[in-house]
């Protein structure tokens, strides 16, 4: 198949340095371009998918370690309420184990 482009004087100039550095003729670097440029774009499509999905676990974690804290501080324990002024749920959060994220 045959089709007519246009290409800007600086992307000529890029795509003759690309054909000259890789022996290619300036129809298969252009070709050749664009393949990589499409294939480049699906994936960065699928990075972006799982940057939304982590993104969206990290917001989760988030609130499953706040409803942890609140629940800590729900069970009475002090006669507490506020979980910042628990001293059970501050212990809570110095252990070691315990990811902490920030807000």
């Amino acid at each position: 198949m045959r089709t007519n482009v246009y290409i800007s004087n600086e992307n000529y100039k890029e795509i003759k340095e690309y054909a000259n550095k890789y022996k290619l003729s300036f129809s298969k670097a252009i070709v050749t371009s664009a393949i990589s440029y499409i294939q480049y774009a699906k994936e960065e499509e699928k990075v972006d998918y799982i940057i939304r999905k982590l993104n969206t676990i990290n917001i989760n974690l988030k609130r499953n370690f706040e409803l942890s804290k609140q629940i800590y501080a729900d069970m009475n324990i002090g006669n507490v309420i506020n979980p910042k002024d628990s001293w059970q749920v501050q212990k809570f959060l110095k252990n070691e184990d315990i990811v902490k994220y920030e807000k």
